[in-house]
């Protein structure tokens, strides 16, 4: 679904943002600041006959999508809702050339095929995920309910400059509703199968002249998708979510917003499936029922309900309870040809999980997986805001973030022993960074587009036990590591006409590298990326028609790669665990489409296509001569994980206006995925699980009253039940959603 499905004079989405938006940029920045939060209650003029114009803050700058040299989609809060959005796995629903999986609860974002699967304490994303403005580090954190949200922007390709921190493939930007000028606000209830309740509310109070605050809470409510509890409560959904701001406008020049929220994820353990469900093959590891891979898997997941049973073997109670408290602030002062703004971002989490898992040939129980997270970050922007022919953007950023915790793993032998392992990890994240870009006018319609950012990066950790169990000894483990890299952009932005705009970039990512705590793969490099891209968007056919395409080639240097690793030591002991190594190099390139077509005033056509040729470079995941002397495994050549070579989606949606006043909103959609590789690897093998390709289909009905204060939508995802699998770990798979519908009901006062 997409943002252009919100359709004709009742258009009071991304409409009113641009309206909001245009006005904001002939005001003074301070304005412009608050435009957003303005345009969730603007009213909407524009014909049946146009597109909605899309205004985005990708660059730290408000400007229209059309005329920003990125590669990016956008959907705002109101099509999320109608689309049956929830959280942040749709996000897949913006792009073709995104892709989210969940393992263990956190989540697993990839864009153009690039992605880390490292969730445990060490490791960090390839993709920035950002709320407001503040970078959010922990995949457990960025897993909950979208709340209130007036738009989500994804940026596809390096942000190696404005962004910088862990945005190697692209950065997700996601902008929640500020207050408004009136007091007035929404609520809105769904009901669907798997027993789904979902309520969310919203309220803006404008206090006085200085101050106006908006407040919003939100409950997410569903039982499991699983089968086979055996009497156990499986894997569900019970989130709560609550946010509130206040806006401070001292003068037209100066303003301060203030942020506070809290999300609690608590509900029944992360719950994988059974691997035997969806392959077949040769057991490495265990037994022919419970094994930790498969040398030889093939694809058997014809049958949902066996893809989506849990053995009753593994069948025990399980919890877990996330909990995320923020605080941000974000000053803005305007001095006249240039703005100064300083944000201000702070984030707790803390986590208690248990969970089942095969491992070994018996059941694997996470007794306990709890800890905290902190983070603190700052940003200090200065920009330029007059209209001559250099603008600009400098800052400065700070990153530091503590991690801690608690791990215990119980592998049932059998009902007289339990073969456990403890783990008491603490890990300290520092980040620091200088960033600048700049535009400048060669001609009235060529701009020179240069950037740079220097970054640096710190990490340790510390572990007493690390893995020291009832049979194995703790093995302390210490260790801390520094990185430090330059990332640039030089590009040229044309405008090849006043509907077309050209660009075309060089520009590089980077991820700083870390260690695992085994001893024979203690460090990992950091991972470079070199994109060339070059881009074309326009809008014709008096704004009939957005379209924006685009081609781009990767060279990665030392590619990270993870995988939950299990080996066999001296005495015959089987152990798993995260490990994380360099690829030599991989190299992509690829072809994206995506439009809104408005043939004829009350239909929608939204579409996208993705073409991703992505390859290993010289590349062998086994070839150790020491551990497996006749065993070389040799993957150049091959595709990369999770990167499809072929995606696309098509949606539709008619306007049918009724003789009340009101009107109804029908729509469907399709997204196709050509399929894509998961990768497992030991010391001695090497395995690749494919999940085949695939096709979604979703549809929707919305009723509008006549004065739009009132709707009632009815919808179905995933029609005809597709269960795909998103992501692997020994011995199991983590499953997506399958056919989910509801009916929702919205009100505005």
């Amino acid at each position: 679904m997409n943002p252009s499905l919100q359709i004709g004079r009742r258009t009071v989405g991304l409409t009113a943002l641009a309206l909001a938006a245009s006005q904001a940029l002939a005001q003074t920045p301070a304005d412009a600041a608050a435009a957003p939060a303005a345009a969730a209650s603007a009213p909407a003029t524009n014909s049946r006959s146009e597109l909605p114009t899309v205004i985005v803050t990708a660059q730290k700058v408000m400007q229209p999508a059309s005329k920003t040299s990125v590669a990016l989609s956008v959907i705002d809060g109101e099509q999320l809702r109608l689309s049956g959005v929830v959280d942040a796995r749709a996000l897949q629903e913006l792009s073709p050339s995104v892709q989210v999986a969940q393992e263990s609860g956190r989540l697993q974002i990839n864009i153009r095929g690039v992605m880390s699967i490292n969730n445990t304490e060490r490791g960090d994303p390839s993709n920035a995920f950002n709320i407001d403005g503040m970078y959010v580090g922990r995949p457990e954190s960025q897993f909950s309910s979208f709340l209130d949200v007036e738009r989500i922007e994804v940026l596809r390709g390096p942000q190696g400059t404005l962004y910088g921190r862990n945005a190697t493939g692209g950065a997700v930007n996601v902008i929640s509703k500020k207050p408004g000028n009136r007091l007035g606000g929404t609520v809105s209830l769904e009901l669907g199968n798997y027993n789904a309740r979902r309520a969310e509310a919203a309220i803006d109070v404008p206090v006085n002249d200085v101050l106006k605050l908006r407040a919003a809470v939100g409950t997410n409510k569903r039982d499991t998708y699983l089968k086979g509890g055996a009497g156990f409560g499986l894997e569900d959904q019970d989130d709560m979510a609550a946010r509130l701001h206040g806006m401070l406008t001292f003068s037209p020049d100066t303003s301060l917003l203030l942020t506070a929220e809290y999300s609690k994820v608590n509900a029944n353990g992360f719950t994988p499936v059974a691997m035997k469900g969806s392959y077949t093959g040769t057991p490495k590891g265990g037994n022919a029922n419970w094994y930790n891979d498969l040398l030889d898997p093939v694809y058997i997941g014809a049958d949902d309900d066996a893809q989506r049973t849990v053995d009753p073997y593994y069948a025990r109670p399980t919890f877990r309870l996330n909990e995320n408290t923020g605080l941000r602030a974000e000053f803005r002062h305007n001095f006249g040809p240039t703005e100064l703004v300083y944000q201000l971002g702070h984030l707790k989490s803390s986590l208690s999980n248990s969970f089942i898992s095969p491992f070994n040939g018996a059941p694997f129980l996470g007794e306990t997986l709890a800890g905290e997270s902190e983070q603190l970050s700052h940003e200090l922007r200065l920009h330029s805001t007059g209209k001559g022919p250099l603008t600009w953007v400098v800052g400065a950023y700070l990153f530091d973030e503590d991690i801690t915790r608690s791990i215990r793993y119980n592998t049932f032998i059998n009902p007289n022993f339990t073969f456990r392992l403890k783990f008491e990890p603490t890990v300290e994240n520092k980040a620091k960074a200088v960033f600048g870009q700049s535009r400048y006018a060669l001609t009235d319609t060529l701009k020179l587009v240069t950037g740079a950012r220097f970054s640096k990066d710190t990490k340790s950790a510390q572990d007493d036990f690390n893995g020291g169990g009832l049979t194995i000894p703790a093995a302390p483990f210490a260790r801390t590591v520094e990185f430090s890299q330059s990332t640039y952009k030089l590009g040229l932005d044309w405008d090849l006409t006043r509907e077309t705009f050209v660009y075309g970039s060089v520009s590089t990512g980077y991820k700083a590298g870390g260690f695992n705590t085994s001893s024979d793969t203690m460090t990992y490099k950091p991972e470079e990326l070199t994109a060339v891209e070059f881009g074309v968007k326009t809008q014709a056919f008096k704004n009939r028609l957005q379209l924006s395409a685009s081609v781009f080639a990767y060279d990665y240097a030392d590619l990270q790669l993870t995988s939950t690793v299990c080996t066999t030591n001296a005495q015959g002991v089987n152990t798993c665990g995260s490990r994380t190594v360099n690829a030599a190099s991989a190299k992509m390139t690829g072809l994206e489409l995506e439009g809104r077509l408005r043939p004829w005033d009350d239909g929608t056509f939204d579409f996208g296509l993705a073409y991703n040729h992505s390859r290993f470079g010289d590349y062998q995941p086994v070839n150790k001569p020491a551990a497996a002397p006749n065993v070389v495994i040799d993957w150049t050549g091959q595709q990369l994980d999770r990167a499809p070579k072929g995606s696309a989606r098509l949606g539709y949606t008619h306007a049918f206006d009724l003789s009340s006043g009101g009107y109804v909103e029908a729509g469907v959609s399709a997204r196709y995925n050509s399929g894509y590789l998961m990768s497992s690897y030991g010391d001695d093998y090497a395995t690749r699980y494919r999940q085949p390709s695939f096709t979604k289909y979703d549809a929707q009905v919305v009723w509008h009253s006549a004065d739009d204060r009132y709707s009632v939508q009815a919808f179905a995802k995933n029609l005809t039940e597709e269960i795909t699998v998103e992501s692997r770990q020994p011995g199991s798979v983590n499953i997506g959603e399958p056919r989910t519908y509801g009916v929702r009901f919205s009100a505005k006062f």
